[in-house]
């Protein structure tokens, strides 16, 4: 990497402000519909890179109103190697962001669902791309408990990803996403079935919500992966910890929900706590910032303010 494009991704990544519009950029994006995926998708998009949003056909999605003009969609199934070998062959990437996966929303999963969405498609894309091109693999904090079969399947895929990197020299970096929120939240998410009964003035039933999260807004996720994608070769087989460094309890984090909103109010403790949540997950910034020169810049009042504006959407991430 020349010194002028590493210089772009320092202190909290300066393509933030120095806005490197490469129109002959390509990138493809799997799971391109999901929070992350549009977000990234609509971000690439309106800076004038080439985007392959790539997501697998799902009942109801007929609309492609999320979809920025422009921006070639396919609807792929990765757990089929030969489909996926084309689209990368006809789109030649620059970099790839491999967000797609099976279970964010059912963790627990049937075993072989998981290995053949999680694994075996993420072997798939990285045989399809052969080391062409970076391959920035979203990871989940879930994966150091693993104790269900989704975390541990993405532990699983991204062992895949190591060892290609290592035998094969593959250019790959992992992209450890923490609790990520944003705009229109889904109802099955804890933000958004919060959201939606503040907005009705009605009580929320939850447990005690003393578990730590690190709550990172979904516009420093995307400058976060952009990062990732451009810096140079000494992050490849690493992850980085894309989060804010400070863990904050859920209860705490849906309380200030419920106060910016002014209507409704949480019952904190009202059902019981899920087994094996673990006490917390919070990332390590630092490291993230030595290694992309990335920081997260968005708090968590600023962050809820922005989703309280906006409606609780019926979508699954």
């Amino acid at each position: 990497m020349h010194k002028a494009e590493s210089f772009l991704c320092t202190t909290w990544c300066l393509y933030d402000f120095v806005v490197r519009k490469v129109p002959a950029e390509r990138v493809l994006i799997t799971g391109a519909r999901g929070l992350v995926g549009r977000a990234l998708t609509r971000r690439l998009a309106a800076d004038g890179a080439m985007v392959f949003a790539l997501d697998r056909e799902m009942p109801g999605r007929a609309d492609r109103s999320d979809i920025p003009d422009g921006v070639e969609y396919n609807e792929i199934d990765l757990r089929y190697a030969a489909g996926i070998k084309r689209v990368v062959e006809s789109a030649s990437p620059a970099w790839v962001a491999h967000l797609a996966a099976v279970g964010v929303t059912d963790p627990f999963l049937p075993i072989g669902e998981a290995l053949r969405g999680n694994v075996e498609a993420t072997i798939n894309l990285l045989r399809a791309v052969a080391g062409r091109c970076r391959v920035v693999a979203a990871r989940t904090p879930g994966e150091i408990e693993a104790i269900n079969t989704y975390a541990a399947s993405k532990a699983a895929a991204w062992q895949f990803c190591r060892m290609f990197h290592r035998t094969e020299g593959w250019p790959v970096v992992g992209a450890m996403l923490f609790q990520v929120y944003g705009p229109n939240p889904s109802a099955r998410t804890v933000l958004g079935a919060a959201l939606k009964a503040a907005m009705a003035g009605e009580s929320f039933p939850m447990t005690s919500g003393e578990q730590k999260r690190d709550w990172i807004y979904i516009d420093d996720v995307v400058n976060g992966i952009i990062c990732a994608a451009r810096a140079d070769s000494r992050v490849d087989g690493e992850t980085v910890e894309l989060g804010t460094g400070i863990g904050i309890a859920v209860r705490d984090v849906v309380a200030r929900l419920f106060e910016i909103v002014g209507k409704g109010r949480p019952m904190i403790g009202a059902l019981p706590q899920r087994p094996g949540e673990p006490p917390e997950q919070i990332a390590d910034a630092d490291r993230a910032e030595r290694l992309i020169g990335w920081r997260a810049k968005i708090g968590i009042d600023e962050g809820l303010r922005r989703l309280t504006s906006t409606d609780v959407s019926d979508g699954t991430d």
